[in-house]
């Protein structure tokens, strides 16, 4: 029994957080109490609060003073409609805007910078309040405890670098309050898994925490080395689709729930599960969130592109952020009793979607479920569609393969894809990573699927 947590959770964190002046406590306080309003009063305290960011916005930020004259919104009074005609921020936008989307007259405000490479090897540079900083970080606590995991609890980080023993302080922090030991996905090797797994067993974490697709290779791993399950109370998935077959393999290996989320860098947690598992609540604190199909708003059920308006960082508001991934919101009430509406789960990356050459679109993960979780010996498989008509397919051999595995693939695909979908199979040694440490399961480079007539087709079903 790990003495040492609750006396973290109780006193070590509460005080380091009042030593660094930080109310993140005092915050979650008040997360814990507001996510069970109804969902009608989150709403209305979720429109004040994007009234007053747009309000700001056009206050203090030389480009949205623009953009809100050309779309003829008047920051002082407009309605849902007036908002859903301003156009979506991108990601070009943030890299050749910064100085004029960061707000004016906030030399008194602490700034925190922020960095992220995402899914390209571009980076994207952006800040945030210190306020809005510590609302996030409370945020995070909301969620963590739904899934069982509080602070001064061992966590087990299945991750990129991370930088918790980069510098003497740094150790320090984590020896006495955060708790972490990390697997690099940068640098995945057996013999660092094996450490990793040996590791596991020793420390007893109760948490582990990951990248969804880098988690699940790390169970297939343990499960085929014979690890025994260490003592892990909740699993926690993160950064990429976590797919049915992988949250299945996660499960059965370490014999706890996972629970799922979403969330970017640029503005934090977006969505998460909590111990229903019905769906992902929406964070709405923090966060208006719209889900858009060719620029409209698109239904429950229905697949759209998610796009992220910031409700608390005043230093560089992003109001309808164009984020790249897409997802489906749902009507459905969890039974928890929360009043945060909710979303199914997330699609993935636009770019990870498979157009067919008769106008279907296929979800990655729908193609990782349906299609290669049904060939045994596979290590890893990547597909990469560069023109709309053709496929590559990468595959890492696995325990087991034969050319039963080559054959059900070329039978396959014409009957998933269609028969006018040409391939070429390419076995490797190894499929990298990117630039994050992710991996990512199918890369699509024809345009956009939701900016295109194809994206009209999106929800139709791929055969099972």
């Amino acid at each position: 029994m790990d003495l040492y947590a609750p006396f973290v959770r109780h006193v070590v964190a509460p005080l380091h957080a009042l030593y660094e002046g930080n109310p993140i406590y005092s915050i979650l306080r008040e997360l814990e109490q507001t996510q069970w309003l109804s969902p009608e009063e989150l709403r209305r305290r979720q429109w004040e609060k994007l009234e007053r960011m747009v309000r700001h916005a056009g206050d203090r930020c030389p480009f949205y003073r623009e953009r809100f004259a050309a779309a003829g919104l008047d920051p002082a009074r407009f309605t849902l409609e007036d908002f859903q005609r301003l156009p979506a921020l991108t990601k070009a936008d943030i890299r050749k805007e910064t100085p004029r989307l960061q707000a004016e007259g906030m030399q008194d405000v602490r700034i925190r910078q922020g960095r992220t490479g995402g899914s390209t090897s571009v980076p994207l540079e952006f800040v945030v309040d210190e306020r809005s900083a510590q609302r996030k970080g409370a945020c995070a606590l909301r969620h963590n405890a739904w899934a069982g995991w509080h602070p001064g609890d061992k966590v087990a980080m299945v991750w990129g670098a991370t930088d918790v023993d980069s510098t003497f302080k740094l150790r320090m922090r984590n020896l006495i309050l955060d708790r972490r030991f990390a697997l690099d996905t940068l640098r995945l090797d057996e013999a660092m898994m094996h450490d990793f797994a040996r590791r596991m067993r020793s420390e007893q974490p109760r948490v582990v925490y990951g990248h969804s697709h880098s988690t699940y290779i790390l169970a297939c791993f343990m499960k085929k080395h014979g690890y025994a399950a260490p003592t892990v109370k909740t699993v926690v998935s993160t950064s990429t689709v976590l797919a049915d077959v992988e949250r299945a393999e996660i499960e059965n290996m370490f014999q706890c729930k996972v629970f799922d989320r979403y969330g970017c860098e640029e503005v934090s947690l977006i969505s998460s599960e909590c111990d229903r598992h019905e769906g992902m609540h929406i964070n709405l604190d923090h966060l208006f969130v719209e889900f858009l199909q060719n620029g409209r708003p698109v239904g429950p059920g229905e697949c759209g592109e998610i796009h992220l308006t910031d409700l608390t960082n005043v230093a560089m508001p992003f109001l309808r952020y164009k984020v790249e991934d897409a997802g489906t919101p749902t009507a459905h009430v969890c039974s928890c009793g929360r009043g945060m509406p909710m979303m199914e789960k997330v699609q993935g990356r636009v770019a990870d979607f498979i157009v067919t050459p008769d106008g279907r679109v296929i979800f990655g993960v729908s193609i990782l479920d349906n299609f290669t979780a049904k060939f045994m010996g596979l290590e890893r498989v990547q597909i990469i569609q560069d023109v709309i008509d053709h496929l590559i397919v990468k595959i890492v051999r696995g325990e087991g393969f034969d050319e039963k595995v080559v054959r059900g693939f070329q039978d396959r695909i014409p009957e998933f894809f269609g028969k006018e979908m040409r391939y070429d199979l390419e076995f490797v040694d190894e499929i990298p990573r990117e630039i994050s440490g992710k991996y990512r399961f199918t890369i699509s480079k024809i345009p956009n699927p939701f900016q295109e007539a194809a994206g009209r087709a999106i929800g139709r079903t791929p055969p099972a």
